[in-house]
């Protein structure tokens, strides 16, 4: 008879139990794993880990690890306006796409670009006029 099972629970022998009412107990503990059981055929003390029809409906796999938490929102650098000055406060606020003023390198290779441009012509307008 198979579906006579004992378990260990505070140190002492408790049982006869059927396999669904151990299942039943089992589910209900926090170690299951390490429980020790034994039915007949067996010669020793069992832990549930290693009885393949107990471990099967007991041991279930850990829970999915929850989502990493969002990363936090960019905030608004909250210093004072009267505390730093105009060039530090262009180091830290970022410069809008509106923005109308010569940025970088390229910014000044255009201010090159337009001077070869218009000087030659600024100096035959002032050929012709003169």
């Amino acid at each position: 008879m198979d579906d006579v099972w004992y378990y260990v629970a505070r140190d002492q022998s408790v049982g006869p139990v059927s396999l669904l009412n151990l299942i039943q107990v089992l589910s209900r503990t926090s170690s299951a794993r390490d429980v020790l059981v034994w039915r007949d055929g067996f010669a020793n003390w069992e832990k549930v880990s290693s009885v393949p029809e107990l471990a099967v409906q007991v041991i279930k796999p850990p829970p999915l690890p929850a989502a990493p938490p969002p990363l936090p929102r960019r905030t608004n650098l909250s210093i004072a306006p009267s505390t730093i000055t105009i060039d530090e406060r262009r180091l830290i606020e970022p410069v809008s796409k509106d923005s109308e003023e010569l940025v970088g390198i390229g910014g000044w290779l255009v201010v090159i670009a337009l001077g070869r441009i218009y000087g030659p012509l600024a100096l035959l307008a002032c050929t012709i006029f003169d």
